[in-house]
């Protein structure tokens, strides 16, 4: 038996296809790209079956498929203006895990705590309450009301 020398070629457009992905995959581990194609599929099926059952898929490092029940509700035509009645139904989500939002975060660079406190301990945290009653917003004065905002303009 003679080898076969494999032509693998990479279709470069905005948007990876599945044939892309088989492709990539089938280069990197030196396998035939129809394999490839076949198991990426029968992946995907598989995927659709769990989740048409109602069940919760996760893939530890990469996210979790989920159907989510949608409640009935009313909706409007946008066309007409007329209220419909949207019925209740099952929509499929995905999300990413830790690991995976990451790649999205400033390609992969930790982010920054939101809420940071002071490093220095001689820094003392403003309580909640002043900090509410110093930013309290001034009643701007009505046109032709010189003297209220001569008072609330004027140094003190």
């Amino acid at each position: 038996m003679g080898s076969k020398k494999q032509d693998i070629v990479v279709v470069r457009m905005d948007n990876a296809t599945k044939l892309e992905l088989c492709n990539r995959i089938a280069a990197k581990y030196h396998k035939n790209p129809a394999e490839m194609k076949q198991l990426f599929e029968s992946f995907i099926d598989e995927i659709f079956e769990i989740m048409s059952e109602g069940r919760r898929i996760e893939i530890r490092g990469f996210g979790c498929f989920q159907p989510k029940k949608r409640k009935e509700r009313l909706g409007r035509n946008p066309r007409t203006g007329d209220t419909v009645k949207v019925p209740a139904y099952t929509a499929p989500t995905f999300k990413f895990s830790k690991e995976g939002q990451k790649v999205f975060d400033n390609k992969g660079k930790k982010r920054k705590p939101k809420n940071k406190k002071p490093t220095n301990n001689t820094e003392k945290e403003t309580p909640k309450t002043e900090i509410k009653e110093n930013h309290k917003r001034q009643e701007e004065p009505k046109a032709g009301d010189i003297s209220k905002a001569a008072e609330t303009f004027s140094p003190r």
